[in-house]
């Protein structure tokens, strides 16, 4: 009997993407932006805690787009809400439609679009002629400040990855969307013995196992992804909660999505666990961050007018201080590699960028509002020097494009005069000073003579034998690597 077996090809799960660097399935969260800080999506078997430093709603937003994608690409998705806060209910009715997707008679523009989408292109324009640090760095590439949805909208089996959704459309459901959909009030899970975090968990288990979402190892078992969207995870219109109830709530989660085809986003408001605004860590945010495979921060202007004067065009910022690694013994996560808005894929230079986020009237944009990690994070004093050594460094370089020699222009030196002497009074110029004075009327401008060698006794003058003057001494060549190595300052621009 032959030891060899007939490979069997496994199906892809419809609406995911393989990984450039593992075999884990990719999810993507909706935006085209954050897939490319996560490092093309958020692997399945994971989940994604987004914390919300102050009460807004662009937590939510970010996990209506989540569902919604789930629906655009045919998934099941599960949607945990309280009633205190509008409930599942509220959240689906709130979902954007595709753009595109509208009916014949409005897919058109209208006017009113047309000239704010006019306005903006030329506020982008301005605002990168504006950027411009040195005419020397003109004819270089710009670098990439966001990522172009449209090159992330199917995957390799033509079906649907990543949308692009307008914020200014609400989605009809469909029956068949219906169907996707399994709507969770916590409210219901307030009067029972267990707690709502432990009913809540057993319902999201008795789900992947009745639907087939755990994996298995026959490949001819056809395969399907599940989304999970828990809204206001942790907020007190859940109910009563200890610290302990959440760390063990997404520690069990972790476990039993590492066992299925299922991913999930939750919002956490860590707005209400932190002592002041200053700190935003906590010991129960650290534990939580443990507990899931990534973390999602968005620092809001609202309540930082500092960062708000600083970026006026930013509604805040975005980081990920934790990213899911895949598979398991992973060393470094997809997103540490493959990024492009970090300015560590596609060419960048190693750097980590500071990635800001505002809403538009249609979209929801993540950009790259600086190339430098600590702008807006209170260095003022360090970016005021810098852009002093900047213009500096562009006056020289204006200067050596003006004929002047490029040592003068490393020195400061001016043009070398002689000694003046205007009427009785001589003026000795200072090293590397012009000296320029206004000859009064009669006066004779000499200079002085040069000194000879002798000696003196008693006041009188004893010249050498040769009464000649002695010749001019040659003007010795100034060593620019000598003068840079007694100045190292000279460089530092």
């Amino acid at each position: 009997m032959s030891s060899f077996r007939r490979r069997t090809a496994v199906q892809p799960i419809q609406g995911t993407r393989p990984s450039p660097y593992n075999a884990a399935p990719l999810l993507s969260t909706g935006l085209s932006s954050i897939d490319d800080l996560l490092g093309g999506g958020l692997p399945l078997s994971t989940s994604l805690l987004i914390e919300a430093d102050s009460p807004t709603s662009y937590a939510d937003l970010l996990l209506r787009y989540w569902i919604a994608q789930g629906l655009e690409c045919g998934q099941e998705v599960l949607v945990a809400a309280s009633g205190l806060d509008g409930g599942p209910e509220g959240i689906v009715d709130a979902l954007m439609e595709v753009d595109g997707g509208r009916p014949a008679e409005t897919c058109g523009l209208s006017k009113e679009d047309a000239a704010e989408d006019e306005e903006e292109r030329k506020q982008e324009e301005a605002l990168q002629e504006k950027m411009k640090i040195a005419f020397r760095y003109e004819g270089m590439r710009q670098h990439q400040t966001t990522v172009d949805p449209s090159r992330n909208t199917s995957t390799n089996d033509s079906g649907t990855y990543c949308s692009i959704f307008d914020l200014t459309m609400p989605r009809q459901l469909s029956a068949t969307h219906r169907q996707l959909l399994h709507l969770v009030d916590v409210d219901d899970f307030t009067g029972s013995s267990s707690g709502p975090y432990d009913s809540l968990y057993s319902r999201i288990e008795s789900l992947i196992r009745d639907r087939g979402f755990m994996q298995s190892s026959d490949p001819s078992v056809p395969r399907k992804a599940l989304r999970v969207a828990l809204s206001g995870f942790g907020s007190p219109s859940w109910g009563p909660n200890s610290p302990a109830a959440l760390f063990s709530f997404l520690h069990r989660l972790r476990h039993l999505l590492r066992q299925s085809h299922a991913s999930c986003v939750l919002t956490f408001p860590a707005h209400l666990y932190t002592s002041s605004p200053s700190s935003p860590s906590s010991p129960l945010l650290t534990r939580l961050s443990h507990a899931a495979d990534g973390v999602l921060r968005l620092t809001s202007f609202a309540s930082s007018p500092l960062h708000a004067s600083t970026f006026p065009r930013h509604a805040g910022l975005l980081s990920f201080p934790k990213l899911p690694l895949l598979p398991p013994g992973s060393l470094v996560p997809p997103g540490s590699k493959l990024s492009v808005l970090r300015g560590l894929g596609d060419g960048g230079e190693g750097r980590d960028n500071l990635v800001g986020f505002r809403v538009k009237r249609r979209r929801f944009v993540v950009e790259v509002v600086s190339d430098d990690p600590v702008a807006g994070t209170g260095e003022d004093e360090e970016r005021e020097k810098r852009r002093k050594r900047v213009e500096e460094a562009n006056r020289k370089e204006r200067e050596m494009a003006q004929g002047r020699s490029g040592t003068e222009v490393l020195l400061g030196l001016g043009d070398r005069v002689a000694q003046v002497r205007i009427g009785d009074e001589v003026e000795a110029p200072r090293r590397g000073v012009q000296v320029v004075a206004a000859e009064p009327a009669g006066a004779t401008v000499t200079a002085d003579p040069p000194k000879r060698k002798g000696m003196r006794m008693g006041g009188v003058q004893f010249a050498q034998e040769d009464d000649a003057a002695p010749p001019p001494r040659e003007r010795k060549k100034v060593s620019v690597a000598r003068m840079v190595h007694e100045q190292p300052d000279l460089l530092d621009f």
